[in-house]
């Protein structure tokens, strides 16, 4: 039984009934534990202290409560449903009597405060409000959802421990407070965060108010240019991007001056991928570091990308090989800059066939550094950047097989077919073949690398050694550079190959997870570096696994909810469905769709339950790696 609040009792009424007897206001305080088993007095009292879970749930259903009273740290585990709560009411944390008061919010709980319930705090003694704690155990996963509630409080209310997951704030609104603050999170304050219609204000200005602004993107950037409150200080601002997973991308360096006027790009980011958008405001050093958010602006980078194929002397080849931009960016130009002038402009002719697009740009000057901007003029006058890029043209030279002329600055070799039979292809490795002009160049060579991001390359033992390549791929254009004397350069083309298949049950595991969620196969510094973080035990499998399921492609490619689930059973158990498995998983998913919820949070809610199921865990027990 919870404890009953006099105060606000006496507030309400003036006098208080029971059985004969009247009592007047000013006795009822001495009374009250007396007849706190009397009916008509539960059925009036209005204001209650709790201690435990068990009385803040009982606290919330009886209707007459309208706030409640948090004395010390109470720990919630039950998942709370107030979508029948005919009235207001207000959860305060703490009390004079108890300054360390908190709510300790268990990962996987969920909460729908119905758009009634608001949570305070009583003092500013008392640091902690909320502390979302994650489940030590193994067991049920990890959406941990707070809906349809006001919470509000002064300062560093809520504190993320670094290991929770997947935390929903689905229709909050968030009042003068700092999300996350940690001094182990920093800037982090998102990770792992999921804002759906959600509003983050301050009555205090701390948070920045965007007043006015303009978003652009490209394929890998997003471009800020607004107009923030003049009254919020300027210090320490920051424009970060957050994708679904709770990656947080800053930008290096945020324009501002006196009247509010932001500028701000936000680089490297992935092409084709929806994004949050936020203006941070950082204050206060270490444990007492908070931030204080705008609200978000959802933006997506364009699905377009480009490379640079092939540098020659006076030309080169740009592969444009994913582009699925809408109609109204068409006409695209490149656009090529020397010294940052422009020096040629042409027009990109829009491709009717599926594949890739090779543009040849002809023309150049040799050995200079150029870049390129592909650009749309959306608004008929200034170029919006889809995709950029640099390369440097080569020297003069032949390009006649082993015949070089020794006073070329390239000389350009091809390893031939029976060359290639010659080499030992491994799995992650090749040792290549050389003829023996090409050794006496190697031999005293330096700086040697690969076209391949991540695929390394020396020269031992006579031969070339090729090491970072993908077990079971084909390598159809792998090229080898390195420098000779008097700055003098060698390129040297392998012809196609394909590497052994794996060896190691963790790189089967690794590629046939990337191929079953997107189709392909991954590339070297991906697969590497899922090798390298699930050997060392640095990520769970269960991370890798949700992070490829985190991927738009995996949605994208499969556009019916069956396509969707029976492509997570082959990615988390690597086998079709059974029938009433199918039907069971489905239904859950359309659920999911049909209470409001997208269709990358539903993936992510089905993927997180099937993964905790037995048939995944023994299915990855082998690898040696760990599990959540």
């Amino acid at each position: 039984m919870y404890k009953k609040l006099s105060k606000v009792f006496v507030s309400t009424i003036s006098v208080f009934s029971l059985g004969l007897m009247t009592i007047p206001v000013c006795a009822i305080e001495n009374v009250v534990d007396k007849v706190s088993s009397a009916e008509n007095f539960e059925n009036l009292i209005d204001k209650v202290i709790v201690t435990n879970e068990q009385e803040l749930i009982d606290a919330l259903k009886n209707e007459t409560v309208k706030e409640i009273v948090v004395e010390g740290n109470i720990t919630i585990v039950k998942n709370i449903d107030l979508t029948n709560l005919s009235r207001d009411v207000k959860i305060i944390v703490g009390s004079p009597d108890v300054l360390d008061s908190s709510l300790v919010v268990i990962q996987g709980t969920k909460i729908n405060g119905a758009g009634k319930l608001t949570i305070i705090k009583n003092n500013d003694k008392n640091k902690t409000m909320i502390d979302f704690r994650k489940v030590m155990s193994s067991g049920e996963p990890s959406q941990t959802i707070f809906q349809g509630m006001t919470i509000s409080g002064n300062s560093s209310e809520i504190i993320m421990n670094n290991t929770i997951d997947n935390l929903l704030l689905k229709n909050i609104t968030i009042q003068n407070l700092t999300l996350f603050a940690n001094e182990k999170t920093d800037k982090q304050v998102l990770q792992k965060v999921n804002f759906i219609n959600s509003s983050i204000n301050s009555n205090q200005n701390k948070s920045p108010q965007i007043i006015k602004e303009s978003v652009n993107t490209s394929s890998t950037s997003i471009f800020f240019d607004g107009i923030v409150d003049s009254n919020i200080s300027k210090e320490n601002l920051s424009v970060v991007a957050v994708d679904k997973s709770g990656k947080i991308i800053e930008s290096k360096n945020v324009n501002i001056d006196h009247a509010g006027n932001v500028q701000s790009v936000i680089e490297n980011l992935k092409e084709g991928t929806n994004y949050d958008l936020y203006l941070v405001k950082f204050e206060g050093e270490g444990e007492n570091k908070n931030a204080f958010l705008s609200s978000p602006l959802n933006v997506s980078t364009l699905n377009f990308k480009s490379s640079v194929e092939s540098e020659k002397a006076t030309s080169v080849q740009i592969r444009i090989s994913e582009n699925k931009l809408e109609d109204k960016y068409y006409p695209l130009y490149l656009i090529l800059r020397l010294g940052g002038v422009e020096f040629k402009k042409v027009q990109i002719p829009r491709q009717t066939t599926s594949g890739d697009l090779i543009l040849n740009i002809t023309g150049l000057k040799e050995d200079l550094d150029y870049t390129y901007e592909i650009v749309s003029y959306l608004d008929g006058t200034n170029p919006s950047i889809i995709d950029k890029g640099k390369f440097k043209t080569l020297k003069n030279s032949l390009i006649i097989g082993e015949n070089n002329n020794s006073s070329s600055s390239v000389l350009n070799f091809t390893i031939s077919q029976d060359g290639m039979q010659k080499s030992n292809i491994e799995d992650t490795s090749v040792k290549v073949y050389l003829t023996e002009n090409i050794q006496n160049y190697a031999k005293n060579g330096k700086n040697f690398k690969t076209n391949l991001e991540g695929v390394s390359v020396k020269f031992v033992d006579g031969k070339f050694l090729v090491e970072g390549l993908i077990p079971g791929k084909d390598y159809s254009s792998l090229k080898i550079y390195f420098e000779i004397q008097n700055g003098r350069k060698v390129v040297v083309s392998i012809p196609k190959f394909t590497t052994l298949e794996e060896t190691t049950d963790l790189n089967e595991f690794i590629k046939d997870v990337y191929f079953n969620a997107l189709n392909r196969n991954p590339d070297e510094v991906g697969f590497w570096y899922w090798v390298d973080k699930l050997s060392s035990k640095e990520i769970s499998v269960d991370k890798f696994v949700k992070n490829l399921l985190n991927e738009n492609e995996f949605i994208r490619i499969r556009p019916t909810t069956k396509s969707k689930i029976e492509g997570l059973y082959k990615v988390i158990v690597n086998r079709t469905s059974d029938k009433e498995g199918l039907e069971f998983w489905v239904s859950m998913y359309e659920s999911l769709l049909k209470n409001g919820y997208s269709e990358e949070f539903a993936v992510k809610i089905v993927a997180d339950r099937m993964i905790n199921e037995d048939e995944f865990k023994n299915l990855v027990k082998n690898l040696k790696v760990i599990t959540n």
